[in-house]
């Protein structure tokens, strides 16, 4: 069992936790340690038992005492984490765990990161699109090329991982001219409380210079995104319109293939087709990149539209894909 430390107990390394700890008989990898640098110890029991959407205490019985938490599921077995509150570069189990699970949003940069290679610690995997990784992998669409000799790797982030692997089976099949995507994010409850955080937000998506790396038949002449962050703290959106080269003869048809692609193809687990009366919110903690709504895939013209929900803080069930395959190769 490969150890791994968490840096950063926010959204994201919370889901981790608990996506974690439902799977743990069966992954690769054991959280032995997480840092936070500014919850203390008290604070992440209270979130532990009060978030609203990562319901932990359902299943676990949650215990913490001198600096570790414990998790005692129903048939016993217990799991004991180390847990410190401190910045960074004091955090006292550097160089323990064989990988570093880089969580916190703070360090998107692998030159910020090296200096977590220390010890027993041969990895950083960086929850965030990041420019300067060794590599980044994206489960779904390149993670066959994993390469084990690499120390500082990206997993991309919530929208690459909704985007990536969908838009690449759609130009293996019938190739893709051009395309431009629209993101409406969600912002955070904590964060809409926060000054300015209730007001539409315009930014820049790392999906628009991270896609054509990625994938060369993008590029700034045939691809665009457009990301808005709405204070609404429930689920996201990305809609997109690709035309294709070779599109197929009726919607009909391109929902069959999809649909034998998400059951036993390569998008097999990583997305899937909402279901009659599910609303947008029953989509929260879905375990799919991406949930494809029936009435948003259409044809205009030769342009194909295709509109998703995605939780981006769920985007974690990739990420845990990602570390569980550096958890099964060579370090």
């Amino acid at each position: 069992m490969v150890s791994t430390g968490v840096n950063g107990f926010g959204r994201f390394g919370l889901h981790l936790l608990k996506y974690w700890l439902d799977r743990r008989q069966s992954a690769s990898f054991s959280i032995d340690y997480i840092n936070d640098d500014s919850l203390t110890l008290q604070a992440a029991y209270d979130i532990i038992n009060s978030d609203k959407f990562v319901r932990i205490t359902d299943s676990y019985t949650v215990l913490f005492s001198g600096d570790s938490l414990s998790f005692e599921d129903e048939a016993g077995l217990r799991h004991t984490i180390l847990f410190s509150n401190v910045a960074k570069g004091q955090i006292p189990w550097l160089g323990r765990p064989q990988l570093m699970l880089e969580c916190s949003g703070k360090y998107c940069s692998a030159s910020l990161t090296r200096s977590d290679l220390i010890g027993e610690t041969r990895k950083v995997i960086i929850s965030a699109s990041v420019a300067d990784a060794d590599q980044t992998v994206v489960v779904g669409f390149n993670h066959h090329d994993y390469d084990h000799k690499l120390q500082v790797y990206s997993y991309g982030s919530c929208i690459i991982n909704a985007f990536l692997p969908l838009t690449d089976w759609l130009h293996q099949n019938y190739k893709i001219k051009d395309c431009d995507t629209t993101v409406i994010h969600n912002i955070p409850e904590y964060r809409i409380k926060q000054p300015g955080g209730d007001v539409l937000q315009r930014r820049s998506c790392s999906l628009e210079w991270m896609g054509p790396k990625l994938m060369p038949y993008l590029n700034s002449d045939n691809f665009t995104v457009l990301k808005t962050y709405v204070p609404y703290p429930g689920i996201s959106m990305i809609d997109m319109r690709y035309r294709l080269a070779s599109p197929p003869d009726t919607i009909g048809r391109l929902t069959e293939e999809l649909q034998e692609a998400f059951a036993a193809g390569s998008l097999k687990a990583l997305y899937s087709f909402d279901k009659p009366g599910q609303t947008p919110e029953s989509h929260l903690n879905s375990t799919f990149s991406a949930t494809l709504r029936r009435d948003g895939l259409r044809f205009v013209g030769d342009n194909l539209y295709i509109s998703c929900y995605f939780d981006n803080e769920n985007s974690v069930n990739r990420y845990y894909d990602f570390v569980n395959i550096v958890a099964t190769h060579p370090m």
